[in-house]
């Protein structure tokens, strides 16, 4: 099960200073201890043993080097040479009378059946939340050092983290399965059948991926949810396991051929079936969302073309307009120089008929649609028409306090499609709309629906990424919550007052532990004031005088910076960039 440097690395110290340190900073017991042997060898052999007991549960077996790092702090320590480790226990018995002296020192108890058992129902229950070995074995290691347990050896821990392992992996499908109704077992079998509009089965045809942010594809893919929601399982089915073997079990899952599933025995088949679905369900949820935001931008995209191309088309008759008010502004200024009659200055330019017309066309000219690209956006309308009806009845979309009234908005627009209503209802909510649609949506004291319906599905794409609206099912856009413990395990450690924090999480002991602590420090700053010994301060009448910061960096270094810089070769950003680039 653990690869050779797994099983090294059990049964090492690791060679970080703090860890070492630690090890190495016996207490006056384990100096007395140490000292009782004879001979610099047996002293530094003795005190190894002791550290690789105290971290490890478990001696150094014979023919095995120690951390490097460690025999020499350990021989700095004693002021014994480090070669001395070499002529350590050359008498057998020794190792063994040095071994039953520690076991006494450290009270260790031998691995028994009965602490098998509870060593092994510890591990099972990590099991069902993974399912990486070593990390059962290091589990294993430090449950048996806090128990008082002498460490086994690798082989018993490998033998005890398989059984686990597979015990774990047994009580995650029975967990999976034992929620399923009859029905929901025959549905989830259905999914091997062969699927009616395919070469493949529905399971293969539910994971398969979208090809293009159309219409076409993304009504392919509700209809591939709509699938996967007729199978009615239950809600939270995928929070009854820990997240990373539910994913492990639906990866799996999707290896394997329909044949292959409908071999396993009924417990792993179902549960199999159960996770693929619910991974299928949120990957599906994500990728509609995504085809439907790229989808609104492509309509954007469209209308931003769209403005681009009217305004090339009128700027022939902008320049026209442009001269054309040019000369008439050139006769105003010389009629009212001269004492003429503006009016005729402006006939002596062009008819009156034809500048009655020119005043018409510039009118036509300025208006705020050729500038707003929001004003082609309707042209998309019915291409989004033919699939967002399915979409807002396919998702179950849920809303934060901020986005209420968005939301309401999209169940607004539900109805209206569920009910072919054509017009938008006058108390639909419109606190949700910008102020740069509001001109465009609220029309002669109506609300015009295509408009409406547009910009309620662009704030929606934009509420969606803020994590203001949210969707069940999902694994992109869920709920805050459900990354969260659930509340009914929260409270039951709570209860226990076995929170898995490193503080106390009741309030009124934390604050009185802080305030403790903090009125201990105050006494402490105190102290050193009234002496005057401050560190870089000082406390008095006149109030709190903090030391000036002491220049680190000698002046002449910067000097001798700067002529540094001046020496290298000036270069321009871009080249620079493309150098980085390549």
């Amino acid at each position: 099960m653990l690869t050779q440097l797994e099983r090294e690395e059990l049964k090492s110290i690791p060679g970080d200073e703090s860890t070492l340190i630690r090890l190495t900073s016996f207490t006056q017991k384990e100096k007395d201890l140490i000292d009782k042997r004879r001979g610099d060898a047996n002293k530094l052999g003795f005190a190894l043993q002791l550290c690789y007991l105290d971290y490890t549960g478990a001696v150094i077996e014979v023919g095995v080097m120690p951390n490097a790092n460690l025999v020499t702090m350990v021989a700095k320590n004693l002021k014994i040479d480090v070669s001395k480790w070499h002529d350590y226990s050359e008498r057998p018995t020794t190792r063994w009378e040095h071994f039953k002296e520690l076991y006494e020192f450290f009270d260790l108890t031998p691995f028994t059946t009965v602490l098998r058992e509870r060593v092994t129902e510890y591990l099972t229950e990590l099991a069902t939340r993974t399912d990486k070995g070593i990390e059962l074995a290091r589990d294993m290691v430090i449950w048996l050092c806090q128990e008082g347990v002498l460490v086994s050896s690798i082989s018993v821990i490998e033998r005890v983290c398989i059984k686990s392992l597979t015990a774990g992996r047994k009580r995650v499908y029975s967990t999976l399965t034992n929620a399923l109704t009859k029905n929901q077992k025959t549905a989830l079998n259905s999914l091997l059948d062969h699927h009616d509009k395919t070469h493949t089965s529905t399971l293969v045809w539910l994971r398969q991926p979208p090809l293009k942010a159309n219409t076409k594809y993304i009504l392919l893919h509700i209809e591939r949810l709509s699938v996967v929601e007729g199978l009615d399982l239950p809600d939270g089915l995928g929070r009854l396991i820990h997240q990373n073997r539910l994913l492990k079990i639906s990866r799996e899952g999707g290896k394997m051929t329909t044949k292959d599933l409908s071999k396993f025995e009924s417990n792993r088949r179902y549960a199999t079936l159960a996770a693929i679905a619910v991974e299928a369900r949120a990957t599906l949820i994500d990728q509609i969302v995504d085809l439907h935001d790229r989808f609104i931008n492509q309509i954007f995209n469209k209308a931003k073309r769209t403005q681009t191309e009217k305004l090339q088309q009128s700027s022939k008759d902008i320049h026209h307009q442009l001269n054309q008010f040019q000369k008439i502004g050139q006769a105003l200024i010389t009629a009212k120089r001269e004492g003429m009659n503006p009016f005729d200055a402006i006939e002596n330019v062009m008819p009156w008929s034809q500048f009655e017309n020119s005043v018409g066309k510039a009118t036509q000219l300025t208006t705020s649609n050729n500038y707003d690209v929001l004003h082609f956006v309707a042209d998309g309308y019915q291409t989004l028409r033919r699939y967002t009806p399915a979409m807002l009845n396919i998702l179950n979309l849920k809303a934060a306090p901020s986005a209420s009234d968005l939301l309401q908005a999209i169940k607004t627009i539900q109805q209206m499609n569920n009910g072919n209503t054509r017009s938008v209802p006058s108390n639909a909510p419109l606190k949700f709309i910008l102020k740069r649609w509001k001109p465009l949506v609220l029309t002669n004291g109506l609300i015009d629906r295509h408009y409406y319906e547009i910009c309620a599905l662009t704030q929606l794409k934009a509420a969606l990424r803020s994590g203001d609206i949210y969707i069940t099912g999902s694994r992109q856009f869920k709920d805050f919550d459900d990354y969260m413990m659930p509340l009914a395990e929260y409270r039951n450690l709570e209860k226990n007052r076995s929170l898995p924090v490193s503080i106390d999480p009741r309030c009124e002991s934390y604050l009185e532990e802080r305030l403790l602590t903090l009125n201990k420090n105050l006494g402490t700053v105190n102290d050193l004031a009234s002496k005057g010994e401050l560190p870089d301060a000082s406390i008095s009448e006149s109030g709190l005088r903090v030391s000036s910061l002491k220049r680190l960096v000698p002046y002449e270094t910067e000097l001798l910076a700067s002529k540094i810089v001046g020496l290298l070769p000036h270069i321009k950003i871009t080249n620079l960039l493309a150098e980085v680039d390549q």
